[in-house]
């Protein structure tokens, strides 16, 4: 459950700043591959990643990731 509010707070108010015209890069960062990805270290679950394309946001396990990303 913890998850669920989790990601759905975080899509909300990416929406929300999408919807208000935000086009600046979003990583979601979390290393609860668990819950997140595919398969530990793999790509975000596929039920995720639908509602992740819309809104452009990218996934990383990492900081590091997140970074290489972002492009910093």
């Amino acid at each position: 459950m913890k998850d669920c509010v989790v990601i759905e707070t975080y899509l909300e108010a990416i929406r929300d700043l999408r919807e208000d015209g935000l086009t600046a890069p979003v990583v979601f960062v979390s290393s609860n591959t668990k819950d997140y990805a595919e398969a530990p270290g793999s790509r975000l679950r596929a039920e995720l990643a639908t509602e992740f394309a819309p809104l452009n946001i990218e996934y990383a396990s990492t900081w590091d990731l997140a970074k290489h990303i972002l492009g910093v």
